[in-house]
């Protein structure tokens, strides 16, 4: 086996790793039970609008990129919509918070492989890249916001 391929499956091998324990970190405070801080519930009721009424063209003013609120609501319609007795698509309150919450822990996820790659790629170093999706991985803003549904995780992670 040659000596680059060798060197690239140890870096993939450490980068699975690090990626595991940001995931792991992110999942656990993406599983907490609380509810919205009145932000998130603005952002998740206009995903919710769309998602479940068919308003995709935001009838209310943004001051957000609508990236983020499509994301919210493509998870909402596709993990929490339900029909229910009346035959109208609705959720639970619980439903309708993790569905808006999973694109920011995708994100969240996401951010670290990006960071490490991107920092491997530009420094041309691996070990640079792996200090970097773990520096991502155990950052704890990244962590706390990766289980919101604020917009900035999905905003910085395609920025």
């Amino acid at each position: 086996m040659p000596q680059n391929e060798l060197r690239f499956r140890r870096w993939l091998l450490w980068m699975t790793v690090i990626l595991l324990i940001g995931a792991g970190l992110r999942i656990h405070a993406f599983a907490v039970d609380r509810r919205f801080h009145s932000d998130e519930a603005l952002f998740a009721s206009i995903a919710r609008h769309a998602a479940l009424g068919g308003e995709w063209m935001f009838p209310t003013e943004l001051d957000k990129p609508p990236l983020a609120l499509y994301l919210q609501a493509f998870s909402m319609a596709l993990t929490g919509a339900q029909t229910n007795t009346a035959g109208v698509l609705d959720q639970t309150y619980r439903q309708g918070e993790l569905a808006a919450r999973l694109p920011a822990l995708i994100a969240g996820i996401l951010q670290i492989a990006l960071a490490g790659a991107l920092a491997r790629r530009l420094f041309q170093k691996a070990a640079i890249g792996l200090f970097a999706a773990f520096l991502m991985a155990l950052s704890p803003l990244a962590i706390g916001f990766s289980a919101t549904a604020f917009t900035d995780m999905p905003m910085l992670t395609f920025g």
